[in-house]
């Protein structure tokens, strides 16, 4: 199951793809799969992908889609394995519903994960502008973030709504992950694993060389603490997981290329952070003052 709850079975089913030894042939066999999440999704992308980039698939590369018609026809709908490899059929994609979910965004710039992040959110047709502005600004900072520290300067982002109750946005990227990326920075050349992840979702934690970067993963960590929503952060060696006020690191088992951001915000509760933002300090020009020179 690729779930949004079950990233390890995911990350452990993807090892196969990392470690290919016969370039130019590919089988994915999807046929088992009964659920795939955003979350799910994103990873399944971002590892195909990364095989795509080391020339694993060529043109006997081919997928098996999942036996279960629904998933079958969510996969094709989500635009997860278009233009990578062909099919074993030829089905109708059924394409896009109006409502409900967003399709795999990619980007390659800041302006462009910017403008996916606004798109995402404008097609949940949100009743209230508070929740509209926290998710886009939510957003942003994650897809940015891909962009600004992966290295590779290409994201994907998809959403889904569940009973128009919850929305879950997935943002992942095949790049060099959150830990490597804090280790550039001479302030967190000698941390540990978990203390680089958790030094990225302190205010300023992911700044490097402006005090106006760095406050993306504190702020949406801020966001699902009021929220009562819930995250996932998984890069390289190390998970970050927060349900609420809770949070919480971990090592899996199997280190994952990458990183990927993984949310849940629930539309009944609280999603105004204007007051968080206002106790933040700021310069005189607004922003925000992360850390010390």
């Amino acid at each position: 199951m690729l779930a949004y709850f079950d990233l390890d079975k995911v990350t452990n089913a993807l090892q196969p793809l990392l470690v290919a030894s016969e370039p130019g042939r590919f089988l994915i066999d999807l046929r088992a799969v009964q659920f795939i999440s955003p979350a799910g999704m994103a990873l399944l992308r971002c590892a195909m992908k990364r095989c795509q980039e080391l020339r694993y698939f060529g043109r006997d590369s081919r997928v098996i889609l999942p036996h279960a018609e629904n998933v079958r026809t969510y996969l094709r709908r989500m635009d997860v394995l278009d233009g990578i490899v062909r099919f074993t059929t030829e089905d109708d994609r059924g394409r896009r519903a109006p409502t409900g979910f967003v399709p795999m965004e990619k980007f390659e710039d800041e302006d462009q994960a910017g403008r996916a992040a606004v798109r995402i959110v404008e097609s949940f047709r949100l009743e209230t502008s508070v929740a509209k502005r926290t998710l886009e600004n939510n957003l942003c900072e994650i897809t940015e973030n891909a962009v600004y520290h992966s290295g590779i300067r290409e994201g994907f982002a998809c959403a889904q709504s569940w009973n128009r109750r919850m929305i879950e946005f997935a943002i992942a990227d095949h790049g060099m992950g959150i830990v490597r990326s804090m280790r550039q920075n001479p302030r967190h050349a000698s941390l540990s694993d978990r203390d680089a992840l958790e030094a990225a979702l302190e205010l300023g934690g992911t700044g490097v060389d402006s005090l106006r970067r760095g406050q993306g993963l504190w702020m949406v960590s801020q966001a699902v603490e009021r929220n009562g929503g819930s995250m996932t952060i998984r890069s390289g060696p190390v998970v970050y997981s927060q349900e609420g006020a809770r949070r919480s690191f971990r090592t899996p088992a199997q280190p994952l290329p990458g990183t990927l951001v993984a949310m849940r915000f629930n539309l009944g509760a609280a999603l105004d952070m204007a007051d968080i933002l206002e106790s933040a300090p700021h310069d005189d020009d607004g922003f925000f003052i992360s850390f010390e020179d």
